[in-house]
């Protein structure tokens, strides 16, 4: 998940692992060199830099395959193959004309979060002064992922099956090492009730 809004859901009696993205660093331009068809496509840009983890991402200039070219303000997901080379893998482009060349990769890279702390709090509401759970990466319930820019809410399933909530607010914020604080996401979690236990 990338961040701002974001509602999820808890099945409870299950492990839980959701990561959760900040997309804030420089603005990184590299230049496409080869496109090979496919599904998904195979593309090439030397020294690319993409994190492991999928990340929203633009395409401009491509000849030959022009659908892959994104409009202005529109992403689409890449995943690492390689130091040079990532896929598309929600793009079926098998069948899509040759590659001829050009085109850029763009995209913002992620936050540096090595300095950071993350914390986190559900309530059943905002205004409410309950707190139902509280996850914090001092605890290992939240863990961050350094220069990937990742925080992932890390829960097991006998922390899933203790909750009894039905629907719960949450936010998610990361803390630098300076002590300035950014809400990276929230939004509403629904509870799945567990039926086999």
């Amino acid at each position: 998940m990338s961040c701002d809004s974001q509602d999820f859901t808890i099945k409870q009696g299950e492990d839980l692992s959701l990561p959760f993205y900040w997309y804030d660093g420089d603005p990184v331009i590299k230049s496409i060199s080869a496109i090979a068809a496919g599904y998904p496509p195979t593309l090439t840009a030397t020294g690319h830099g993409l994190p492991t983890n999928k990340i929203p991402v633009q395409l401009v200039t491509i000849k030959g395959p022009t659908v892959l070219n994104t409009d202005e303000g529109e992403t689409v997901y890449a995943l690492k193959a390689t130091t040079d080379t990532f896929k598309l893998p929600d793009i079926n482009a098998g069948t899509m004309t040759a590659y001829t060349g050009g085109g850029y990769l763009v995209y913002q890279a992620p936050k540096d979060l090595t300095s950071y702390t993350a914390r986190m709090q559900l309530r059943s509401s905002i205004s409410s002064a309950t707190v139902l759970l509280e996850l914090t990466s001092g605890n290992g319930d939240i863990v961050l992922g350094g220069t990937e820019g990742s925080a992932t809410l890390v829960l097991t399933a006998t922390q899933t099956a203790a909750l009894s909530f039905s629907t719960a607010v949450y936010q998610l914020e990361l803390v630098s090492g300076a002590g300035v604080v950014k809400r990276l996401a929230s939004g509403t979690i629904t509870l799945s009730k567990e039926v086999t236990r």
